[in-house]
């Protein structure tokens, strides 16, 4: 019997293409609304069967995917932990062999308790903590958390002492990664300001290691250049504040005037943070410079105060320069990511985009022969700018963007997605009647209305499920014709446009996702079926119509009320899911 993945294997399916789907998946789901939408679609749990396939690639992008959705997105946390892929991360992040895979998952795992109450008692009840420690020796990521649990449950630093994490932290506290030393400072200062521990400095009586760490951090501090004091203002005021914690008094560094020095209200450039990363939009490496524009996305995604700071470091200049004329189409993409995170609810980002002409390069990007290129990311862009500024609709026509939009609404073979995001530009477009002509194009109403003839043809020739894959293209076009034409379109006359089952809540949406994970799977789904021996199958048939398996995701258990993990038996209110058996691998 194959397995799932030697049937995509048999498909010519490789592991660089799923790492490319998954790519192209977080992109998408960058957009906190289609985030939300990804399990309503039937996308999450497919994605989450990624975190145990045999690649270790596959493994680390798919945490990255949901590092993505979940990043201060509650709903999208409360999805994922409720499908249980909270145990998968932990999984990979303690006992995965491959680096990479770990760093990831822990990153996933940093975004899906930050600030999730029901997240951050399953990583206490599941020993997240032991596996925290392992991990500390190489990772500032685990650094960053352990502050984050220690400053939101205080009752957590008796565990940590108990563990051993503040000789750990002393010994990061003198290693030369400056990033490692703060995340290790702030630990201890965390732990030194809760006195419940063993030991009046509440490190557990490790004061003094802790005073001969910090001794030797402050003799290199006083001997540092001006310009290496600048870089580490942040370290200087830990030592200080786990000082004056630990013995009552401030230090050395106060009284010889290395505390507080001249610039230091300037905090974002002083720590050397903002502008290098910056700087890295400029790097003569095409995979650098596109993973600073990567960075710099998660940094602003719905954060108004990092998208005012990345404003005022002029961080928008150098994307726009980066997505409008770099010769890599990997960093062109990557920046017109960031440069949508940037302006999203962003007016003075919008304003800004609007007079550095970054119109005409979207509509260079939609004029891309790269499909990859002429992703739903600029149109997506395109049909907000449209919506939050209908004046910009004259720009628009002027630049030509409906006749490229109507070509991309006809294209029979390419991405679904690529149609849809045309017609909802050329809908806004066609539904603001102050640029020429009565149908708000510019005259282009025979060209509409013959694209629109096509896909009204091409749609009513439809299967009954290709007719549920393309619900929304339907709605577009009839919409779109009924705003240039004054009349429903002939797919209403027809009965395409509203379909039994197409109102109905308890429905599932089409199964979308299924395009990009799953084809080759049902098939030898089937054949599993066809080959079971008769009177199996009618025995088990009523079970498995309660529970289809999913093999690349997980199945429903209804009757399990909890699960076990290492500290004993934990309820929980959630359903409780188990891996297929044939999935283990996938």
């Amino acid at each position: 019997m194959q397995t799932p993945e030697q049937v995509l294997e048999a498909q010519g399916v490789t592991s660089a293409d799923i790492e490319d789907m998954l790519e192209e998946l977080q992109e998408h789901v960058e957009s906190i609304d289609m985030a939300n939408d990804l399990h309503s679609i039937g996308g999450l749990v497919p994605l989450l069967g990624y975190l145990k396939n045999s690649h270790a690639g596959i493994r680390a992008k798919a945490a990255e995917v949901i590092t993505t959705i979940v990043q201060n997105n509650p709903r999208s946390q409360q999805l994922v932990m409720e499908a249980n892929d909270f145990e998968a991360l932990l999984s990979n992040f303690s006992s995965d062999p491959d680096i990479t895979v770990r760093t990831k998952a822990l990153g996933a795992l940093s975004s899906l308790i930050h600030h999730n109450k029901p997240g951050i008692a399953a990583f206490r009840l599941a020993n997240g903590y032991a596996a925290l420690r392992d991990a500390l020796g190489s990772e500032n990521k685990a650094l960053n958390l352990i502050h984050y649990l220690l400053h939101e449950n205080s009752s957590d630093c008796n565990v940590v002492r108990e563990l051993g994490f503040p000789r750990i932290m002393m010994h990061l506290a003198s290693k030369e990664d400056a990033g490692l030393r703060e995340g290790a400072l702030r630990g201890l200062l965390e732990l030194a300001q809760d006195k419940t521990g063993g030991g009046s400095d509440g490190l557990g009586g490790e004061d003094e290691k802790l005073k001969q760490v910090l001794e030797e951090r402050i003799k290199d501090i006083s001997l540092m250049s001006a310009d290496d004091l600048g870089a580490v203002r942040e370290e200087r005021h830990l030592v200080d504040s786990l000082w004056n914690a630990c013995y009552n008094e401030p230090s050395s560094l106060r009284k010889e005037g290395l505390l507080v020095l001249p610039g230091d209200d300037d905090e974002l450039h002083s720590i050397g943070g903002l502008v290098p990363l910056l700087g890295y939009l400029k790097n003569s490496h095409a995979g650098i410079r596109a993973k600073a524009a990567e960075v710099i996305t998660t940094i602003v995604q719905n954060n108004p105060r990092s998208q005012q700071l990345v404003m005022e470091a002029n961080g928008f200049e150098a994307l726009l320069s980066n997505f409008a004329s770099d010769p890599d189409i990997t960093v062109r993409t990557k920046a017109l990511g960031a440069i949508s995170s940037l302006i999203h609810h962003n007016k003075p980002g919008i304003a800004a985009f609007r007079l550095a002409n970054g119109y005409a390069a979207l509509r260079d990007a939609l004029g891309s022969e790269n499909v990859r290129f002429q992703s739903r990311k600029a149109l997506n862009l395109i049909h907000y700018l449209l919506h939050e500024n209908s004046s910009d609709c004259n720009v628009v026509r002027e630049l030509g963007f409906p006749r490229i939009m109507m070509h991309l609404a006809s294209k029979e073979e390419e991405d679904a997605g690529l149609r849809e995001g045309a017609l909802r530009g050329l809908l806004e477009l066609a539904q603001d009647k102050t640029g020429g002509g009565s149908d708000g194009l510019g005259g282009e109403d025979e060209k509409l209305k013959q694209v629109l003839e096509e896909r009204i043809k091409d749609i009513s020739l439809m299967s009954a499920d290709d007719l549920g894959a393309v619900r929304e293209e339907r709605h577009l076009v009839d919409s779109l014709w009924n705003a240039c034409y004054n009349e429903p379109s002939s797919l209403r006359k027809e009965g395409l446009l509203v379909l039994p089952g197409d109102d109905d809540d308890d429905v599932p949406p089409p199964d979308v996702a299924s395009k990009h994970f799953e084809p080759p799977l049902r098939a030898w789904t089937a054949n599993q079926e066809d080959n079971r021996a008769p009177d199996t199958y009618t025995e088990n048939k009523e079970a498995e119509t309660t529970a289809t398996p999913l093999l690349l995701g997980f199945k429903q258990t209804p009757n399990a009320q909890s699960s076990s993990s290492s500290g004993g038996e934990v309820e929980t209110t959630t359903p409780k899911v188990k891996l297929c058996q044939d999935s283990s691998n996938f």
